[in-house]
């Protein structure tokens, strides 16, 4: 069984990688080809899935936080990285 599911992004521009399938088409190839699956019994696909949620969260919960603080958020269209 395998697990289907839409991650939206906020910039169609320039989306993140992590975002991407390839993304985790490569990542379930990684985690499968150092088993580290087998550590909880789980497929590597779930696994993959579950990383790129994580990721996903946490890239989330730090834009909402930067919205409540006020900071501004850099990044390489505005010259400043």
């Amino acid at each position: 069984m395998k697990i289907k599911m839409k991650i939206k992004t906020k910039t169609k521009k320039n989306p993140s990688p992590i975002h991407t399938p390839n993304f985790r088409t490569e990542l379930t190839t990684l985690l499968n080809r150092h088993s580290v699956e087998n550590a909880s019994n789980t497929p590597d696909f779930i696994l993959a899935e579950y990383i790129q949620l994580s990721l996903k969260a946490f890239t989330d919960a730090t834009n909402e936080r930067d919205i409540w603080y006020r900071i501004k958020v850099l990044t390489r269209e505005n010259n400043v990285i």
